[in-house]
């Protein structure tokens, strides 16, 4: 990942101590952070030149013993991923850019290091580092952050990095302060299978292995975040309540476990894609209940009205269905009011020397319905529901601005001839998906 200098548009708005520290940093040098096998994280530093400099590396402590078997151990997945943030130890009075991140030596690592330095983002000093024996990462991925973004609070600045951890006495979740170190683990009332979500709200989200979605208001999580020991976590109003079930497939071969929860705001409703490896679903809350309002699975697809499923046959006005085998692979995006689902399609039964495909499925965020002309190939064309981006697992598109226009890269193992570099985009085209945003009058003399 980039580190860029501090940016953060949620404190930024407050002006006061963050924008004074934003300003004294601005000059800071952009580094790379990225983590190896061999048990390193990295941060180089780049500028103009094209001559990058190591700025540090840096190795949990619990993976140091194991170095005593390296023929072994750089063939591991020892390091997970991590994320970064500015956080204030203090109420906002001072302000530091942190890295947490994980690891795998006998359980989950856990560990948070604070930055130093106006000129180049040096490591400052090792907040915290725990190993958590008999838990692993439920899914690999970064941690999600709780801040508290108003600057009238006392605790302002303070931050929390939540993990979803999975082991033989169930589930629970990770936290840790970014700014004490402090690490609890919090068991929770039914066994998570997703990565945890956290919304604009401040609302925590997370699933199970029979699709079900659970949901922490923020209230709730902040009483969480200020304890200060484990706490079980209540089934109940005070904890996680069931908001609804992702999963309105009945074929027992399609599995309905949660794996990642996204959402968004649009056009002044809150929504939230839940998938899982063989369908998504997008939930819709109005008067502060979740409903679901359309689906679609590996053979099958659907909307819903008054709370009953209405299966999809596809076309122009339906959603259409996954293809027979298919899985989803990477977490969907939402850009735009459209959904974009990374869809791995295995050969056909008969083609026994084919390749599977890496395509991107496109719904419609309101309503499931490709959203024909919404995205063009970089030729113009404009693309169609299965798009190709490559061969073999489909990963997530990321997402930048060309000339203008929203520029979505394409992610698989293989671009579409079998190599490794060039992989194809789709540029965003024509009207908004909800309609134009407003209209204005130009009158010519």
């Amino acid at each position: 990942m980039v580190l860029t200098p501090p940016a953060n548009a949620g404190l930024l708005s407050n002006g006061g101590s963050y924008l004074t520290y934003a300003a004294k940093h601005s000059a800071r040098q952009n580094a790379v952070l990225f983590s190896d096998n061999d048990g390193f994280l990295y941060a180089l530093g780049y500028n103009q030149t094209g001559n990058p400099t190591l700025l540090w590396a840096w190795m949990p402590g619990y993976l140091l013993p194991s170095l005593q078997n390296y023929n072994t151990f750089w063939q591991g997945n020892n390091m997970g991923p991590f994320a970064t943030i500015d956080a204030s130890p203090d109420g906002g009075k001072n302000w530091h850019t942190y890295v947490v991140g994980s690891a795998t030596a006998n359980g989950f690592v856990v560990y948070d290091l604070q930055l130093k330095g106006t000129s180049a983002p040096n490591l400052g000093s090792v907040v915290a580092q725990y190993q958590q024996t008999g838990y692993s990462q439920t899914l690999s991925s970064p941690p999600v952050f709780y801040q508290v973004q108003n600057a009238g609070q006392s605790n302002y600045g303070a931050t929390w990095a939540i993990y979803a951890l999975s082991g033989s006495s169930g589930s629970a979740l990770g936290i840790l302060n970014v700014t004490t170190g402090t690490w609890m683990v919090d068991p929770l009332p039914f066994t998570n299978t997703a990565t945890p979500y956290i919304d604009s709200s401040g609302n925590l989200f997370l699933g199970d292995a029979n699709g079900n979605v659970y949901e922490m208001s923020a209230a709730n999580l902040q009483t969480l975040l200020a304890q200060k020991k484990d706490t079980s976590i209540p089934l109940s109003s005070s904890g996680f309540v069931a908001i609804g079930n992702y999963a309105p497939w009945s074929s027992g071969s399609l599995s309905a476990a949660v794996q990642y929860i996204g959402g968004t705001i649009y056009q002044g409703f809150n929504y939230l894609r839940v998938q899982g490896a063989n369908g998504i679903t997008v939930f819709k809350q109005s008067n502060g209940v979740w409903s679901p309002v359309w689906t679609s699975y590996t053979g099958g697809a659907g909307t819903w009205s008054g709370g009953t499923l209405t299966p999809s046959t596809g076309g122009p006005n339906g959603v259409s269905a996954l293809p027979s085998g298919s899985a989803i692979t990477d977490q969907a995006l939402l850009v735009g009011g459209q959904v974009i689902v990374p869809v791995t399609v295995p050969p056909a039964s008969s083609d026994t020397c084919g390749v599977s495909l890496a395509e991107y499925y496109v719904f419609h965020l309101t309503s499931g319905v490709f959203p024909s002309g919404s995205f063009v190939s970089t030729s113009g064309a404009p693309i169609t529901q299965g798009f190709v981006v490559g061969q073999g697992t489909a990963y997530r598109p990321s997402l930048t601005v060309f000339n203008g226009r929203v520029l979505l890269q394409g992610g698989a193992a293989r671009n579409r001839t079998g190599g490794t570099t060039g992989f194809p985009g789709i540029l965003g085209g024509g009207l908004p998906a909800g309609g134009p945003m407003a209209w204005r009058l130009t009158l010519s003399p």
